[in-house]
């Protein structure tokens, strides 16, 4: 989880605004992030996962309710758009998120 500027069209200021992003990967000095979202009804199935609190990894994720990975939501951000680092999630479910993603994208 990290801290971002506010970037959105919806938001008049450029103060820092917390935002429930997940970082996946680093790119050049950027940053592939994923949304994250407690409106678990989203839940797109064999692409997101909800991580609960029953998870081993929940208590580093930072989150304060179960909360639902979305991986068909992603957004490139630069460096300088984040603030900071709230949690972490596991490696086994990142390399989890990080197949259901790459099995969606494979054109058939």
């Amino acid at each position: 989880m990290w801290f971002l500027r506010g970037c959105s069209s919806r938001m008049a200021s450029s103060k820092p605004v917390r935002r429930s992003y997940w970082q996946t990967c680093r790119l050049k000095g950027d940053h592939l992030l994923v949304g994250v979202s407690s409106q678990l009804r989203h839940e797109v199935k064999g692409l997101d996962e909800i991580i609960s609190p029953t998870d081993q990894d929940y208590p580093a994720s930072g989150l304060k309710v179960a909360s639902l990975i979305r991986m068909g939501m992603i957004a490139t951000l630069p460096s300088n758009a984040i603030l900071g680092r709230v949690g972490s999630i596991s490696s086994l479910r990142l390399t989890r998120l990080m197949g259901n993603f790459i099995a969606a994208m494979k054109v058939t």
